[in-house]
């Protein structure tokens, strides 16, 4: 164990030679950070350990439109990890820092009703996770009638869901419960 962080830091500043030779990234990421992240840190609290394993599992999980919503999570400074066996009834599509996030699409063509709906599918069945991120971004739904769709579903539902995110167009968002931030 004593000769780990030796080891570790022959690998980095090899890594950084190679970097500076080939600098090629995969989206967004070059890849000596993306090597980074793979080296083994021993000395890692649980938090650390999950962030160190950021990843989005499996190719093909997730569909086009989750992969956006993902890669809009990163730029945010979150940490996503895809769920295995997402076949299974009652599991996530991912985990956000650790907590487990259902996510929903409204397409260009959804009206305001399309929200109610997306909380209504995602609480189905006693809800695949507590937390729900809805991507309305290509929509014209207004902040005004996303809050009255989602306020007036969840005054109706059966408390499955805790924390409930709504991304409208030009960087707009909803959120409940009153306090939280959202994703």
């Amino acid at each position: 164990m004593e000769h780990v962080g030796e080891v570790c830091a022959n690998l980095l500043a090899a890594l950084q030679v190679a970097s500076t030779i080939q600098d090629i990234g995969v989206y967004g990421t070059t890849n000596l950070a993306a090597a980074m992240t793979k080296v083994p840190q021993p000395n890692l609290t649980t938090q650390e350990a999950w962030q160190a394993g950021d990843d989005i599992g499996q190719p093909g999980q997730l569909d086009p439109a989750e992969r956006a919503i993902v890669g809009q999570l990163r730029e945010n400074g979150h940490i996503i990890r895809e769920v295995e066996n997402r076949n299974i009834e009652k599991t996530p599509d991912i985990l956000v820092d650790g907590e487990p996030t259902e996510l929903k699409t409204v397409d260009a063509g959804g009206g305001k009703i399309a929200i109610f709906n997306k909380l209504k599918k995602a609480e189905l069945k006693g809800g695949q996770a507590p937390n729900v991120l809805i991507d309305a971004r290509a929509t014209t739904i207004s902040v005004d009638e996303a809050r009255e769709e989602m306020e007036s579903y969840l005054s109706k539902s059966r408390g499955v869901l805790q924390r409930v995110t709504i991304w409208l167009a030009n960087g707009q968002k909803v959120t409940w419960p009153d306090g939280y931030e959202g994703l």
